[in-house]
């Protein structure tokens, strides 16, 4: 014994059926089951149980679905914007290397763009080649990656814990220190800039989120950029409006993009 129920209009289908189903209740089923045809395929759902167990399994299924779906659109929206980011590397790495063929640096240059977009990487790779115009040597990336290399300086946000400044990178970021780039730093820059070149005919700075200088740091560095040397400076930012001014005007800005989600779209 069955009962059946079918229903063909504009109306949700799965709700006029439902509903209908749960009219036959009082014969007693021990099972229910439920096929749609949605223009193209069949869908099936059944199980056993009341009807009440039936919905709920349509409802978990759909929102599986929905789940999947989600999924499924943030994966190709991550797949167009790393394409869009990759296109945006290229683009500045052409810039660079123009720079790099040309040998006509400036005093000063600020990589600027949203985080996680490869400006330190790319700042890294520039001042690879930088470096290998003037040494043949085989080790350069390894002497930049160790912060080893002569010619080559690297500052970063520190904290200060129990009287001493702690660098991010040797505990990464502090949730209980204020992070901020300091005088001292920028002070000891300026002894490293006074030695003369080793490997290279320029002494290479590299800032991190140069954003967190802090005052006295700001005109500090402010000075040393106005100050002829054989200095290369890169600073690296996520929040260019929190730079001064004067600093900006000495430097040459090298835009990394970001991407809107109408942009990727």
């Amino acid at each position: 014994m069955c009962g059946i129920v079918g229903y063909m209009g504009h109306r949700d289908a799965k709700s006029v059926i439902l509903k209908g189903l749960k009219r036959l209740e009082y014969r007693g089923y021990d099972s229910a089951g439920i096929a749609i045809y949605d223009g193209s395929n069949i869908k099936i759902t059944k199980t056993k149980g009341k009807v009440s167990d039936l919905e709920q399994k349509i409802t978990s299924y759909e929102e599986e679905l929905r789940k999947i779906e989600e999924q499924q659109k943030e994966y190709q929206a991550n797949m167009r914007e790393a394409g869009e980011i990759r296109q945006e590397l290229v683009r500045v790495n052409e810039n660079l290397e123009s720079i790099l063929k040309r040998k006509l640096f400036s005093n000063g240059y600020i990589f600027y763009g949203p985080e996680g977009i490869g400006k330190k990487q790319t700042a890294i790779k520039f001042i690879e080649e930088i470096f290998n115009q003037y040494s043949s040597n085989s080790n350069i990336q390894e002497k930049i990656k160790d912060n080893n290399h002569p010619d080559f300086l690297l500052i970063e946000p520190t904290y200060l814990l129990k009287g001493n400044l702690i660098n991010r990178s040797l505990t990464g970021p502090s949730k209980n220190n204020k992070e901020t780039i300091r005088i001292e730093q920028i002070r000891n820059l300026k002894t490293f800039l006074a030695q003369k070149s080793i490997e290279s005919e320029k002494k290479i700075v590299l800032i991190v989120d140069a954003h967190l200088l802090n005052e006295a740091a700001s005109n500090c560095l402010l000075k040393t950029l106005e100050e002829p040397t054989n200095g290369l400076f890169i600073l690296l930012t996520s929040r260019l409006n929190l730079l001064l001014d004067t600093i900006i005007s000495r430097c040459q800005l090298i835009r990394f993009k970001s991407f809107s989600f109408k942009e990727l779209e």
